[in-house]
């Protein structure tokens, strides 16, 4: 048997357990969600290390050991992560609500700008044209 028909296979499968809830709720249903919920966390923990952590922080960072320049600049994101990660706990929750303000500015920040220049300034260009 090739990959192709054993996926296809597991595929069938699991597209049965998720329409199984169609007759109840059942422990057939709750394990191909619990799966599909595994799957999709496991993977997107290694997509953020493999595209974003070990790229763009831990690699620069080994890198640049030497200058004491880059090394402060890599110290930035560093802080802020980990004052985000004290966040978990309620007894230091507050040492991450600077690095919660600054996510929260920027989102907001990207938001409006990309309203405005998305949507509000074309529609207005071509309600003067």
């Amino acid at each position: 048997m090739s990959i192709e028909v054993i996926s296809g296979f597991i595929g069938l499968i699991l597209t049965l357990l998720v329409f199984s809830y169609l007759i109840g709720d059942n422990p057939l249903f709750r394990f191909a969600i619990y799966l599909f919920i595994g799957v999709s966390s496991g993977y997107a923990a290694f997509a953020a290390w493999q595209y974003v952590l070990w790229p763009k922080l831990f690699s620069p960072f080994l890198a640049q050991f030497g200058d004491l320049n880059q090394l402060l600049l890599l110290a930035v994101p560093v802080v802020l992560s980990l004052s985000l990660l004290a966040k978990l706990s309620p007894r230091t929750s507050w040492m991450g609500n600077f690095a919660m303000a600054i996510l929260v500015g920027v989102g907001a920040g990207t938001a409006v700008a990309g309203a405005l220049m998305g949507t509000l300034v074309p529609q207005a260009q071509a309600a003067m044209n």
